[in-house]
């Protein structure tokens, strides 16, 4: 079973349940209790409202807005623009009792107005709200780390994963209904819904069935293409390197493409050697053995990025590869290249012989 990772947020509701807060009573805007808390601060005078980042549970005695300066409603105003997660006031010397203006604007925007009936230290607040925060903020990665580790053990264990449909519990409520996507006798991968009954109904079953079956079929022809490609490029790297590639420079365009115009140089040949002591050659170990085998993906994911189209070929501690520059997105390399430049030539040339 996987471990969930712990909730990580404070909402307002929550924080009225602390001991400190015993005193407080929402005196407007109760639809936003949901609202999630992300700090503590706090704020007499609305022009420091600039400090606020969004989601501060924000703490004031009402000194810099008292109602006869009238600065009240800018205050909150400026408060709700901020995003701030909800305003508590003490009342007392500066603001005796919730003003009415200011509890109608909190119902209008569903932003929580907390009154204090009794003095409170702000600091108090702070530090134990702010304790608060870091330990479930802390509980959450120790959580994901247990969660990322439970992943990297089913990762490890292909061969005992299941392979009928069937329900894993993920949490007390939560389910996971998985169904496998197999081709050709293999588990390719899991299809999963997150469900919140303990069984799962027939047709919810045929319908991932279903489902499965089409992944399977798109995965199948994506490897059959996949490997035909890798397996004609293996081909003409042999070709190249034994001396025997008759018309390599047509078969060499057809995978990387014909060369930019304006490059100095159409095509590049690299080869990286890995030194593994007593100096054996590149045809010490088999293509399967090879040191490089095992990362030519992560090298053509790294060579894409670099706008570079690649074709590479592992032997023994030597790795092979040929290279040319690939077009910047939306960008033609030349005639035929292009998300239309083929068809384009072709009519081109058509309306050219009709002339």
């Amino acid at each position: 079973m996987l471990s969930t990772p712990a909730k990580s947020l404070l909402t307002v509701g929550e924080v009225l349940k602390r001991p400190l807060f015993a005193h407080a009573r929402v005196a407007a805007g109760s639809r936003g209790l949901s609202r999630p808390i992300r700090w503590v601060h706090v704020l007499e005078a609305p022009e420091n409202a600039s400090f606020l980042k969004g989601g501060e549970l924000v703490l004031s005695t009402g000194v810099g807005f008292s109602r006869e300066t009238g600065k009240h409603l800018p205050y909150l105003e400026e408060v709700i623009r901020r995003r701030a997660a909800g305003l508590c006031i003490e009342l007392g010397r500066y603001i005796p009792r919730t003003p009415p203006d200011m509890a109608e604007l909190a119902d209008h925007h569903g932003f929580p107005l907390i009154a204090f009936h009794q003095p409170v230290h702000f600091v108090d607040i702070t530090m134990d709200l702010h304790e608060h925060l870091i330990n479930l903020h802390n509980k959450a990665l120790r959580q994901l780390e247990n969660y990322s580790r439970d992943l990297q053990k089913l990762s490890l264990q292909t061969q005992s994963l299941p392979r009928t449909p069937g329900l894993l519990p993920i949490s007390p409520r939560k389910h996971l209904l998985y169904q496998p996507i197999v081709a050709m006798d293999n588990v390719l991968a899991y299809l999963c819904l997150v469900t919140y009954e303990e069984k799962g109904d027939e047709y919810l079953y045929l319908t991932l069935d279903y489902t499965a079956g089409a992944i399977a079929q798109i995965l199948l022809r994506a490897m059959f293409v996949r490997e035909r490609a890798l397996s004609n490029e293996s081909r003409l790297m042999e070709d190249i390197l034994q001396g025997r590639a008759d018309g390599g420079a047509r078969r060499l365009q057809d995978i990387l493409g014909p060369p930019l115009p304006g490059e100095a140089s159409p095509y590049w040949a690299a080869i990286l050697q890995l030194n593994r002591g007593g100096g054996r050659g590149p045809a010490a170990a088999g293509e399967g053995d090879s040191p490089f085998h095992d990362f030519l993906a992560i090298f053509r994911a790294a060579l894409r990025h670099r706008r570079l189209r690649s074709l590479m070929y592992s032997r023994g501690n030597r790795l092979y590869l040929l290279l040319g520059a690939a077009p910047a997105e939306g960008e033609m390399a030349g005639p035929g290249i292009g998300k239309e430049g083929r068809v384009q030539e072709r009519e081109g040339k058509g309306k050219e012989k009709g002339k």
